[in-house]
């Protein structure tokens, strides 16, 4: 079937055929990158406007390619983090975040719920760890 085919045929389909699915391939990675940048970018403007600076200038850094700002923005968020202890960064995230959601109606609700339910829990888990603690002192003034 194939055998009556020029050789040369086949080679020059071959050399036409090899670089244009290289081509194509080069572009379809390119394509992931870029998209991958996009996404980031829109990340970093997410970030920038929930007051988070420091993670959208490393997002940002990472997006229009600047590697070399995007370690050095995670290397001052690491120095912070040593700097301060994570908890306080985490206050300091919360905090802004906080800030940001409470400004709406719907999310101002659903903060006050899980507020109220946090402040139920902690009630509850305060009047347990009194009664546990108060039921040992009433058992040694019992045995006097």
């Amino acid at each position: 079937m194939f055998s009556a085919i020029d050789p040369n045929v086949w080679l020059y389909s071959t050399c036409f055929c090899a670089p244009l699915c290289a081509v194509f391939a080069l572009l379809w990675l390119y394509n992931r990158r870029e998209s991958r940048r996009r996404r980031a970018a829109a990340l970093a403007n997410e970030f920038g406007a929930w007051g988070l600076s420091k993670l959208a200038n490393a997002l940002s850094c990472y997006a229009i390619g600047d590697y070399s700002g995007f370690v050095e923005a995670v290397h001052a968020l690491l120095e912070r983090i040593r700097a301060d202890g994570l908890p306080e960064v985490f206050r300091d995230l919360f905090e802004k975040l906080l800030a940001h959601f409470v400004k709406e109606a719907t999310w101002r609700e659903k903060i006050a719920k899980a507020v109220t339910a946090a402040q139920i829990t902690a009630g509850t888990q305060a009047a347990a760890s009194l009664s546990a603690s108060a039921a040992p002192a009433v058992q040694n003034e019992n045995s006097r």
